[in-house]
This record gives structure tokens, C-alpha cells and sequence, in this order.
């Protein structure tokens, strides 16, 4: 595996869309949304570590909570977003993936939640930021325009601490939720 880069947030959280969307995307320059002044506003609506909000039909995922540095790894076919929160200036997700792939050292955080899209090629972007003037950009794609997003915590020392989503493009959730019971993990109510 190559050495993996971090995506900086510039002071605001990042979202995920469709990238033929992006260009539609505003900001703090407007809304789309018409209850809010801005389309960065809207995105705050989200206080949980991921969520969804809509528009004309089409999931935009939030990455909320706070900002945070974001690494984005496909392994053992799924995508892994991971978000630092802590960790020595040493550490690297090279080290630790394999762990994170096997849930080891991880406790559930929030319920699966279902995307459906109409492509499978996304983007990350800064929230506050229009969708054209953002320079600060990672196209990737996805394996399937159906999969649930599932958010973990993973530390596996008291001075590691990441939050995780994994793509999980198996698309039946009942068997998600099986598998998270049997691995004694519980779900937090939204």
C-alpha cells in the first residue's frame, strides 16, 4: 500500500457528492435550500459524525461533528474514510488499516445509513466553500451507486483516536445489523 495523504479541512467540514453535482454547490455564497441562507448552514445541520442531508432527490454526505483531517483508503474492497482526531506525528494508516478492516480495537458510533446515488464517481469538498472555487478537492469512485455508510471509532492505544466510515457496498442491512449484534457492538440512537 502507498503512503496515503490527509485532506486538510480549511477551518469547516468536509461533504460528499456526486461530482457531476459540484458545480451546484454553494457554500457560504447561497442556498439551494430554501429554509437556509447558505448551503454551508444547511450542512451544519448535521452535529452527528456523518449524516445526510437531501436536495432535488440526491443524498450530499456530511462529514460533521468538527472538523478534522481526512484520509480516504480503499482495502479488502471497501472504502474507508478516516478522520483523525488524535495521534502521534508519527503515526500512519498504513500500519493500522488491517486492524480497522477487522474492527479490531473499535467500538460502533452510529447506525448504517443507506446512499443511493446515480453514479458511483464522488467528491469531497469544504463546506463553506462553492462547489467551483474549491481547490481542495479528492475525486474517488465508488464500487456501487448502493451501499450503507457505517461510523466507527478505532483506538487501539490511549493515544490513537480516529473516527472511521466504511462503504460497505454488501447491500442488505439486515445482515449489517447481525453482524454489528454479534460482534457485541451496540447502536446509538440518532
Amino acid at each position: 500500500m502507498q503512503k496515503q495523504e490527509w485532506l486538510e479541512p480549511t477551518g469547516e467540514i468536509f461533504v460528499i457528492e456526486e461530482s457531476k453535482y459540484l458545480h451546484e454547490w454553494l457554500g457560504c455564497d447561497g442556498s439551494r435550500f430554501p429554509e437556509f441562507a447558505t448551503d454551508y448552514d444547511k450542512s451544519c445541520e448535521v452535529y452527528d459524525y456523518f449524516g445526510v442531508i437531501n436536495i432535488y432527490d440526491r443524498p450530499i454526505m456530511v462529514l460533521g461533528d468538527e472538523p478534522m483531517p481526512l484520509c480516504i483508503v480503499f482495502y479488502d474492497n471497501k472504502h474507508y474514510l478516516i478522520r483523525w482526531i488524535y495521534a502521534p506525528a508519527d503515526f500512519t494508516i498504513e500500519e493500522h488499516i488491517e486492524n480497522i478492516s477487522k474492527h479490531a480495537h473499535t467500538s460502533l458510533e452510529e447506525k448504517s445509513v443507506p446512499i443511493s446515488l446515480k453514479t458511483n464517481e464522488l467528491v469531497v469538498h469544504n463546506a463553506a466553500i462553492s462547489g467551483i472555487e474549491d481547490k481542495n478537492l479528492y475525486h474517488f469512485k465508488v464500487l456501487s451507486t448502493n451501499f450503507y455508510v457505517t461510523t466507527y471509532s478505532y483506538q487501539p492505544t490511549t493515544d490513537i483516536h480516529m473516527i472511521f466510515h466504511e462503504f460497505n457496498y454488501n447491500n442488505n442491512l439486515e445482515v449489517l445489523d447481525l453482524q454489528e449484534q454479534s460482534r457485541g457492538r451496540r447502536f446509538l440512537e440518532a
